[in-house]
């Protein structure tokens, strides 16, 4: 059943969460060995086995009892960021080194995140919040230890790069994976608008003028598939939704014990889960798919 569930990998409805329970929870892996195992690979130098040791590694590093920030959304991000890289008007722009890059940044997107969000981490003045100097803290704190992952050799898939080529993915990767802080979103959002969008609406003008715009584009497909969850199919999109709250209940509660003002939305006994998810649909991600169906006809 898994094989034929990973044929279907390239719909928009794949189904994440069934691949978690065939896999015996291990979704990431499977997903991911069976993106890169062959293009990427190639593009990367490197043998199956390397990509599978640190895929697991990575996996690893999740934690399996967030209801949310956990290997299955790293592995349906990876899932969703595919979808969008064979998309036909994206394959003149995109080297078979920048697929892999964008795969992997999407596989270690949240690496050890712990559950609770960037607000909670910087009010608390926890140990990573004070590292990153209350920027991007998680962000950085997630690329920075797959970064320390890679260390082991045995486990470094830019390891067999030409030195300009590893300094090309370790920056995409990095950039791709801030990119993936909220707090970019509008600003990021607006520049994709004036660079990308404007130059799809013209016939004439190429999509990707530059190395800047390619690390833009990476950087909104990465952006875009961590919050595409309300674009799925409504029992996909429900499922993640009582995810996410349920997380968010649990830093709302832990806030109360600490004596903390309760972030938006988490708080169990006020939330108006209407409210709160038509929001996040109708101002982040419908604005940014109405962007995304004027460049890509399959979105």
């Amino acid at each position: 059943e898994l094989q034929n569930l990973l044929q279907g990998v390239s719909s928009w409805n794949f189904d994440v969460f069934r691949v978690h329970v065939v896999s015996g929870g291990n979704a990431l892996c499977y997903i991911g060995h069976h993106l890169l195992r062959d293009g990427p690979c190639q593009a990367l130098n490197i043998e199956g086995n390397l990509l599978v040791n640190f895929l697991l590694e990575i996996q690893r590093g999740y934690i399996a009892t967030n209801p949310y920030h956990n290997a299955i959304h790293a592995a349906d991000v990876m899932q969703t960021v595919h979808y969008f890289l064979i998309q036909p008007e994206l394959g003149p722009y995109l080297r078979p080194l920048d697929r892999a890059l964008a795969l992997i940044a999407a596989g270690v997107h949240d690496f050890m995140h712990d559950g609770f969000n960037n607000g909670f981490h910087i009010s608390t003045a926890s140990e990573i919040a004070l590292r990153y100097n209350d920027h991007a803290v998680l962000e950085n704190y997630h690329v920075a230890q797959s970064f320390l992952v890679m260390k082991n050799s045995d486990l470094n898939v830019l390891g067999h790069l030409a030195p300009d080529d590893f300094k090309y993915a370790r920056d995409m990767i990095i950039q791709m994976v801030l990119a993936t802080d909220m707090a970019k979103h509008f600003e990021d959002v607006a520049l994709f608008k004036t660079n990308i969008l404007s130059a799809a609406l013209d016939e004439d003008a190429v999509l990707v003028k530059n190395v800047g715009d390619k690390k833009l584009l990476l950087k909104m497909i990465l952006h875009t598939c961590d919050v595409s969850n309300p674009a799925k199919e409504r029992e996909t999109m429900l499922r993640w939704t009582d995810r996410v709250v349920e997380e968010f209940f649990v830093q709302g509660e832990m806030e109360k014990q600490l004596g903390l003002p309760v972030s938006p939305f988490m708080d169990r006994d006020t939330i108006v889960l209407k409210k709160m998810q038509v929001g996040f649909a109708d101002f982040i991600v419908s604005p940014l798919f109405s962007v995304w169906a004027q460049i890509l006809v399959n979105i």
